[in-house]
């Protein structure tokens, strides 16, 4: 309420200074909105009772889109990619790498109790309860399409899994 008051107060004061310096008659030039702008006005009541009439400013801002995809930390011959379990699915449903490539998994289980394995490369992280985290490094020297998945219970049957890419 307070801003308010000193908003509008600040308001009448300046278009007390700025109707002085105009005291002599000047003819004003009215500006058409341009085609796809519309004309809107807005009304607040002033303290004197009168109405104080201001233009509705409308801006546009651009938005990016939120992604959960992370890219991966890349070295000549490394990989790195952080992977979260939740409830029946991890947040990375595909990891792509090249033959040959060193490469670290970050996992962590943000809900309920989860692992991450990868038959293929003898990969297995610890049953983890949420926070818990474990890394796990192997050399991707096979090419193929391999699946990654939770082994808790039917978590794998009910979709927790994704695909690692060796290309």
């Amino acid at each position: 309420m307070n801003k308010y008051v000193v908003s509008l107060g600040g308001m009448v004061v300046a278009l007390v200074i700025v109707g002085a310096g105009c005291a002599s008659p000047v003819a004003e030039k009215t500006e058409a909105p341009e085609a796809n702008e519309e004309a809107v006005e807005t009304t607040m009541p002033a303290l004197d009772d009168a109405t104080v009439v201001l233009p509705e400013v409308q801006a546009e801002a651009q938005v990016e889109p939120i992604t959960t995809e992370q890219p991966a930390v890349v070295a000549e011959n490394a990989a790195t990619f952080d992977v979260s379990g939740v409830n029946f699915a991890f947040d990375l449903k595909e990891i792509k790498v090249k033959k040959g490539q060193t490469i670290t998994i970050n996992f962590k289980s943000d809900m309920g109790f989860h692992d991450l394995v990868i038959d293929e490369f003898n990969v297995r992280t610890p049953q983890l309860k949420d926070p818990g985290t474990a890394n796990v490094t192997f050399v991707a020297d096979k090419v193929g399409t391999f699946e990654y998945y939770c082994s808790v219970g039917q978590h794998r049957v009910n979709g927790m899994v994704g695909n690692l890419i060796v290309e």
